[in-house]
């Protein structure tokens, strides 16, 4: 992939993530805000799915504030390979990061949610520690391979 083609796909693909997950983020949100008007407060429920609104809150904001914006692809021409470098870079860092800022907060949130109670079996839990351990590492591997191909393109600014 040529410099302008990498960098319109880099500008594109930043800002078209961010609004796809805002959307995803905004519609969980209100799903579990729904939801805690029937959770007792006070018991794990509760407060994992507190945590899991306020997690939702904080990712929206690290995406958009790692979002590139049509303003800086205009003002930064292709010839600015310093600073494309450093973009390229700054997205693989954030997407090598995600287990971080992403994926604990919301799934410490779920895993808080699936405590057992007095009243249910640890099956249930046990099954919600699985699923959630294969969904830590599956989007795990899937974002250091996505950060991979753009430190690859980025060796092309050098």
């Amino acid at each position: 992939m040529n410099k302008p083609d990498a960098i319109t796909s880099l500008v594109h693909n930043t800002f078209n993530r961010a609004v796809r997950e805002s959307i995803v983020g905004v519609i969980l949100m209100g799903v579990f805000s729904y939801k805690m008007q029937t959770i007792v407060p006070g018991t794990p429920q509760f407060y994992g799915t507190l945590l899991i609104i306020a997690s939702l809150g904080f990712i929206l904001g690290v995406l958009w504030s790692y979002v590139i914006g049509y303003h800086t692809w205009r003002t930064h021409p292709e010839s600015d390979t310093t600073f494309w470098r450093e973009a390229f870079l700054t997205q693989a860092r954030l997407l090598r990061s995600v287990p971080l800022w992403y994926l604990a907060p919301v799934l410490t949130g779920v895993m808080i949610t699936a405590l057992p109670s007095r009243t249910s079996s640890y099956s249930g839990f046990l099954v919600m520690l699985v699923v959630c351990g294969l969904i830590f590492a599956g989007l795990t591997w899937l974002n250091r391979y996505a950060a991979q191909k753009i430190e690859e393109q980025a060796q092309s600014f050098a």
